[in-house]
């Protein structure tokens, strides 16, 4: 972005909504990395977070509400989830 910005000074720059649903994604992956050493049923879950909501299998749609219920509080993956799916929804 900075090598744009010093070449053409006027332009604004945009993002197209592939190449910021990656960098959401990028994100969510990030925060279950890191919360994954503390919180042991996060492991094996890295799918049911970045699969559309649609496109995942009943048993996996399952194990994902099951992961964002209130009872799992404090969840960072799943606030992050949360966000990223309210990105796919603005269009």
């Amino acid at each position: 972005m900075k090598g744009a910005r010093d070449a053409f000074p006027a332009a604004e720059v945009t993002f197209d909504r592939f190449h910021a649903q990656r960098l959401v994604n990028r994100a969510v992956d990030e925060v279950k990395r890191a919360e994954r050493k503390e919180r042991p049923e996060l492991k094996r879950t890295r799918y049911l977070w970045l699969k559309r909501h649609g496109k995942l299998a009943a048993s996996q749609r399952e194990r994902l509400d099951e992961l964002l219920s209130p009872s799992r509080r404090g969840l960072k993956t799943a606030r992050a989830h949360r966000i990223k799916v309210a990105l796919e929804e603005f269009r």
